[in-house]
């Protein structure tokens, strides 16, 4: 006897439906069970569905992607009766409501309630899945190699016999007292993230407008100068640089894109700080300090202490003990842990060598608890929910609970932050501008910062494919089935001149970079298209190389890795990426115990943004050098 079908079964349910509502109790009926069964099947089966298609390695277009992923999403709504079909309980959170109201005009914040989802949902879906991906296999990593510096402090720890023994654990106990066995995991996870962050993501000035968009020539212009220059909205309020389109610090991009793009400012490696400490469990709020309630820096919350990780200077604020992580009772309680910081003549002769942050600013502090429009959502919530227990990943927030989980501190506020929202209002004002830009000329040079450092990533599939490649961990393909690993996909980007040149009639290539036979139809265009794809194409094997010597690194190839950056910094075309090159050969060196070469590394370059935090560490490590 054949199956029943979907639709036999549906008009049946119709009709139980009509029968209840005639007066009279029907029996039970098992058709409706099995229809109940096969609609929670459909709705589980779309989402997993969705969740593969964000999972998937396939070199899509970001307009293809975003439209595919929402378009998946909606169809999973849809299997379970529309917004009808979330019988949930969901409301708005009560201390996330003043932000859905003071950013009202933004269209995340408009759809809050709604079950529908739009392509802009696809980008913070997958955010959540990368971020996920790589917290869990940095918390599960036990590489000791770049933590060198803590392995000398705590009296030359040699490393257990046992491959599965975690020695970082061991050592950041032994390093900061009080902590018990739990304590130092979490503490440990967190400074693995972190020192990811800081060699991952290359640091920005924080005044930095954009890497373009200041004409030749205008150098000698003031910061206020150029910003006015980049001012897209100017009907937007002078005090509001988002609303205006003008690039600022910890706005200007979304985490996603900080990870993509492997550069930031101070604000943008403290969000992935939270956002991947969250995603494995770890408690980080974002610390404001003095009148201006300026940022200053993370804070990895453990029992009842705030462990202080500057993003600025991209190390943990040193503590009394040598090696130890500084907590807020810390330097509340001895500034001169702050004034430490400080960096002598010998070490700088630039005009400011104080620590921006003194023992008066600590009398005003707030803890900020970082929320997106999408985390406190209805749609993500029920996305979350959908996928059980089951699942590791974090969409949705529960703002209550993040906000009651910091610890009552004499003279702390606690607040809900805003800067996802104000990187949501700034990002709608490119978009709309980059759209608007080929009718109005006037707003393409204020937009060219987003073309020099955007464009070229965002349409290039296969460099994303490999960024996300190495965000899972998956540096090397074991079968032929698994395709390429990060590894082989970097170098592969890594394109000669050769390879450029021919392009144009080169049909493999082509195809591989998604460029369609129009030569037929409008040679010019294809000429065109050729020439576009080969700009990107030398941009992108700039980029490569320095990635490249990032996975070596992650995958416990140190030596290797440095071998790749000393290459890489006598070659042409790099400048781009110097800091990070200089920064990450000298963790190489500190983690081959070549311990001359990486101070000398570190303190090269006064003209990089994380100078006085190198300088730090190379006078860190000095002395326990000297100690030992």
């Amino acid at each position: 006897m054949k199956r029943p079908s979907f639709y036999i079964l549906f008009a049946t349910a119709l009709c139980v439906v009509a029968f209840s509502n005639s007066g009279c109790k029907p029996a039970s009926d098992g058709s409706l069970d099995l229809l109940d069964t096969k609609v929670s099947s459909l709705k589980i089966d779309d989402l997993s569905r969705s969740m593969d298609f964000l999972n998937s390695e396939r070199r899509f277009d970001l307009s293809e992607f975003s439209s595919n992923v929402s378009a998946s999403l909606n169809r999973w709504v849809r299997s379970a009766g529309g917004d009808a079909g979330f019988d949930d309980g969901w409301s708005l959170d009560e201390n996330a409501q003043t932000l859905i109201d003071d950013f009202a005009d933004l269209a995340a914040c408009q759809r809050v309630s709604e079950m529908s989802f739009s392509s802009n949902d696809s980008f913070y879906a997958q955010q959540c899945i990368w971020l996920n991906q790589l917290a869990s296999r940095l918390a599960d990593s036990t590489a000791l190699g770049p933590f060198e510096m803590y392995r000398v402090a705590a009296d030359d720890y040699q490393p257990d016999e046992d491959p599965d023994s975690d020695d970082l654990i061991s050592i950041v106990q032994m390093l900061n007292d009080g902590l018990d066995e739990e304590q130092a995991q979490e503490l440990t996870e967190g400074l693995r993230i972190f020192d990811w962050i800081t060699r991952n993501i290359q640091l920005l000035s924080d005044a930095n407008p954009g890497d373009a968009g200041i004409e030749e020539g205008e150098e000698g212009l003031t910061q206020e100068a150029i910003r006015e220059q980049l001012v897209i909205n100017e009907d937007a309020p002078e005090d509001d640089l988002a609303a205006q389109g003008a690039p600022g610090l910890g706005f200007t991009r979304h985490p996603w894109q900080v990870m993509m793009y492997s550069r930031g400012d101070q604000v943008d490696r403290a969000r992935l700080f939270i956002l991947l400490g969250r995603q494995v469990g770890l408690n980080v709020v974002m610390l404001k300090v003095g009148e201006d309630q300026r940022p200053w820096c993370p804070a990895l919350i453990v029992g009842d202490d705030f462990y202080l990780f500057d993003t600025e200077l991209g190390l943990p604020v040193p503590g009394e003990k040598p090696g130890s992580i500084a907590t807020l009772a810390d330097v509340q309680a001895n500034p001169d842990l702050l004034k430490r910081l400080d960096l002598t003549v010998e070490e700088s002769l630039k005009e400011n060598t104080t620590y921006r942050v003194t023992g008066d600013d600590l009398d005003q502090i707030t803890a900020g608890v970082l929320i997106a429009p999408e985390s406190v959502s209805r749609r993500f919530s029920n996305v979350e929910e959908g996928l059980g227990s089951e699942s590791v990943i974090t969409f949705a927030d529960d703002v209550t609970a993040l906000i009651d989980s910091v610890p009552a501190t004499d003279g702390m506020s606690v607040e809900v932050w805003d800067i996802e929202f104000q990187t949501q209002r700034f990002r709608d004002v490119v978009r709309q501008a980059v759209l608007d830009s080929s009718s109005q000329m006037a707003l393409m040079p204020k937009i060219t910062w987003h073309i020099a450092n955007e464009v070229y990533i965002d349409s290039f599939p296969n460099y994303r494919t490999s960024r996300c490649r190495y965000f899972k961990g998956k540096f090397n393909a074991t079968t032929e089935k698994e395709g390429r690993g990060a590894i082989e996909s970097f170098y592969r980007l890594m394109y000669s001149d050769a390879e450029i040149g021919r392009l144009g009639s080169d049909r493999i290539l082509q195809r591989q970079l998604g460029i369609l036979d129009a030569a037929s139809k409008d040679a010019a265009a294809f000429e065109r298209r050729v020439n576009s794809v080969q700009s990107q194409m030398r941009l992108v094997r700039r980029d490569a190389g320095f990635f490249l010597s990032q996975c070596h690194f992650d995958n416990g190839n140190i030596g290797t890795a440095g071998n790749w950056l000393e290459r890489m910094r006598n070659t042409t075309g790099t400048e781009r990426w110097l800091d990070g090159i200089e920064y990450l050969l000298a963790r190489s060196y500190e983690g081959r115990g070549e311990y001359d070469k990486a101070i000398e590394e570190l303190t090269g370059n006064e003209d990089t943004p994380q100078y006085a935090g190198n300088v730090i560490r190379a006078r860190l490590l000095k002395e326990l050098i000297e100690a030992e």
